[in-house]
């Protein structure tokens, strides 16, 4: 065994903490230090590596001004400079080693304070990882200096250095200083030497975090997660890579171990999960250490320290909706179960609300094909319908991962926060209610464009057919999915866009199956009359749909914007009733379908926001208040009983639940029993502060339920459907709160 895993062997006999075996492990510390001075001082090798005065290092004690100033403070720099191949270490040393030590003799009302220390290196061996410094390491001492100095004396500043010098073997070393510094009444004089050296010598140390970032730690499940939050192209920090974090800490983290960095679209930034030593141990109530990156913005890689101390905010959230792969995010395993997740996901969205419209128009045209006979025709529009669905999921899944890097704060359903796009659809899908009813015919010029893809029985029709389908479930968080989609915008990009292609294929497979498969399409009832009626019954969940958008947008922009929906809707309706033709009646129908409507949904966005959002006034608990994270501290500081509700008026799950469960007169009355405090979180419009609650526990759609007992700080998430049963049980004394947690 070499001598370096010698003295690794010893340093790790330090960190014992049973008393019994401190002592014997301290003897045997000391005896090895002996032999292991002997065997060095009697080695060839060392002899090969001394390079510094017949030593591998050499120390010097310097002043930064060579004279005194009353009530100042005296900089000294204990400067070592090292051996090629020889390290000294920080003050975490790491797996093994041990830091600088100075023993400090100083005259009377002197006072030598905490050192600074420059950036440090990781210097692995094996399996261990040591922090240290190669070549040099200058490490920066303040003295305090009192107010009242004799004019004309020299005062003696006394240090003696302990330090460790490593390579093969390791070295301790030890020096003596002696300075004799006066007072001559005068500005104290500075070197230019001394000056440039001290100015280089604090360009190496690390530098305060910029007030623009935030910093949280949180313990999960074993794992030390440091959540970075760097707003893109703020103070240049965005442009880092290579990022690392030394612990001063020396038994907080497991050295050995890989710290994995990635992106984190839920705190603008980055996140770097450390590996804790002992999972069992209680840990500090900050972490403290310097972040290390690397700046290659201006072509030469230059190493940038941050000195931070952060929070360690522990059980931020509840182990069961912990996203594993942040620990794993290149494990197979991981991957491919969140990909199955997200395929289910898509498959239940097939049966949202949101969705039936769109189908319908799709089963009808395989209902048409079926009757046609044409096998190969029917095959190349399930795929094509297929396609539209998976590639519009990659491009609403790619816009979200590009907002969000580019420091939009976004989620599922991001774009029906747009009262334009409300609008749009809103006017869509009455359009093509008119269609299913027979009274607009397919080939009319001033159809919507949608509407004119979505009816055609061709390629286009096929593929735009899926492109609506994606739009219309955006509102939509089926089981299984808000897993799969919180994870995808906290992976990499290939891996987040692979999980909305699968999220897309499952949405696509059903009717995608019936397309494709030739014994699935014979099952299919078989063509007559009873077509046209179907045809007809089918518009009625198109205008069903219209209602609920209008509805939405009543949230977003009022009553005003209300009426200057159905303005539009009803010019659209005037523009289908005119007569078919050309000329005049023709350029009459294109302003009073096309243009007038374009103008009033623009005009949408410039109406006010109402003050309040979804049911904002409607009291139905005994203590309702909208979320802020105010109102949620306060409550969890007076141990009161919570349940968070993240709402909008555009989620129809969110909806359903609340028709089903929370407006049901039992849970109501449990509520009120248990003094619960309902907060209602709507992000019906825009809004950062719903979008941070979110953020906090992994999830970028609605709905989210979050659940706080009394006396209790632990946050627990019920499942995307509610029951009535499992809110009436929630906050029943003898029954705890993870018992009505489901998994999604």
């Amino acid at each position: 065994m070499g001598w370096m895993h010698f003295w690794h062997v010893l340093m790790r006999l330090s960190l014992v903490t049973d008393p019994m075996l401190a002592r014997a492990a301290g003897r045997l510390a000391a005896l090895a230090c002996a032999l292991l001075l002997m065997v060095t001082a009697l080695s060839p090798d060392a002899d090969a590596r001394i390079a510094i005065n017949d030593q591998p290092s050499r120390a010097s004690l310097v002043p930064e001004q060579t004279t005194l100033e009353p009530g100042s403070t005296l900089w000294l720099a204990l400067d070592i400079e090292l051996a090629p191949g020889w390290h000294t270490y920080w003050i975490n040393p790491g797996d093994s080693g041990f830091p600088v030590a100075m023993d400090w003799t100083l005259p009377p009302g002197f006072e030598a304070g905490a050192p600074l220390y420059p950036i440090p290196e990781v210097h692995p061996y094996g399996p261990l990882i040591n922090y240290g410094y190669g070549d040099r390491a200058t490490i920066l001492w303040p003295i305090q200096v009192p107010d009242d100095l004799d004019l004309g004396r020299d005062y003696g500043i006394a240090a003696a250095a302990e330090y460790l010098v490593c390579s093969e073997i390791c070295i301790p070393a030890n020096a003596e200083f002696d300075l004799q510094i006066p007072y001559k009444g005068s500005a104290p004089l500075v070197d230019s030497s001394m000056a440039a050296f001290f100015d280089e010598t604090r360009a190496k140390l690390p530098r305060e975090f910029p007030a623009s970032a935030e910093i949280v730690a949180s313990d999960q499940a074993g794992q030390l997660d440091l959540a970075l939050k760097i707003p893109p192209f703020v103070d240049g920090l965005a442009q880092l890579t290579d990022w690392y974090f030394f612990p001063r800490a020396e038994t907080l983290l497991d050295h050995g171990m890989p710290q994995a960095v990635m992106d984190d679209p839920a705190s603008e930034g980055l996140l770097l999960n450390l590996p804790l030593r002992d999972r069992d141990a209680a840990l500090p109530t900050k972490l403290s250490g310097i972040l290390v990156a690397t700046d290659s913005s201006s072509g030469e890689p230059i190493r940038l320290g941050f000195d931070l101390d952060a929070p360690v905010m522990q059980g931020t959230l509840p182990a069961d909706q912990l996203n594993d792969s942040f620990a794993v995010q290149d494990d197979a395993g991981s991957t491919a179960f969140l990909l199955v997740m997200a395929f289910l996901g898509g498959l239940l969205l097939n049966l949202m609300p949101c969705v039936f419209p769109v189908l319908s128009l799709k089963l009808f045209s395989l209902l048409r094909h079926a009757e046609s006979g044409d096998l190969k025709h029917q095959r190349r529009q399930g795929w094509l319908y297929g396609a539209g669905i998976i590639t519009s999921m990659l491009v609403l899944g790619g816009a979200v991962l590009a907002f969000r890097h580019a420091g939009i704060s976004i989620g599922w359903g991001f774009q029906l926060q747009e009262p334009i796009l409300i609008g749009a659809l809103a006017c869509l899908f009455f359009t093509l209610g008119f269609v299913m009813l027979g009274l607009l015919p397919i080939p009319h010029l001033f159809m919507s464009a949608g509407g004119k893809w979505a009816g055609r029985q061709d390629d286009l029709g096929s593929f735009m057919t899926g492109v609506l389908a994606v739009v219309a479930a955006s509102p939509c968080t089926a089981p299984f999915m808000a897993t799969a989609v919180g994870a995808a915008l906290l992976l990499n990009a290939p891996i987040a866009l692979a999980i909305f292609a699968s999220l897309g294929l499952g949405m696509a497979m059903p009717l995608m199956l019936v397309a494709i498969v030739p014994a699935l399409a014979r099952h299919l009832p078989k063509p007559g009359n009873w077509m046209v009626k179907l045809q007809q019954f089918l518009a009625f969940p198109l205008f069903a749909t219209t209602i609920w958008l209008v509805f939405v947008l009543s949230e977003q922009r009022g009553s005003l914007g209300v009426a200057l929906m159905l303005s539009i809707l009803l010019l659209i309706s005037l523009a289908i009733w005119l007569p078919r033709g050309h000329g005049l009646s023709r350029a009459l129908a294109v302003l009073l379908g096309i243009a007038l409507p374009i103008a009033g949904l623009v005009s949408l966005d410039r109406l006010p926001v109402p003050a309040q959002g979804a049911d904002a006034g409607a009291q139905q608990f005994a203590d309702q208040a909208a979320y802020s994270p105010e109102r949620l501290q306060a409550a969890l500081a007076d141990d009161r009983n919570v349940f968070i509700n993240a709402t909008a008026a555009w989620c129809i799950t969110c909806l359903v639940n609340k028709q089903v469960a929370l407006d049901n007169p039992d849970v109501i009355a449990a509520f009120n029993a248990a003094d619960v405090l309902y907060l209602e979180a709507d992000w019906t419009n825009r809004d950062p502060v719903v979008t941070e609650l979110l953020e906090g526990f992994n999830r970028l759609g609605l709905p989210l339920y979050v659940v706080y007992q009394a006396g209790s700080d632990e946050p627990t998430l019920l499942p995307q459907i509610l029951l009535p049963g499992m809110l009436v049980d929630l906050y029943a004394p003898e029954r705890k709160v993870q018992q009505a947690s489901l998994p999604d």
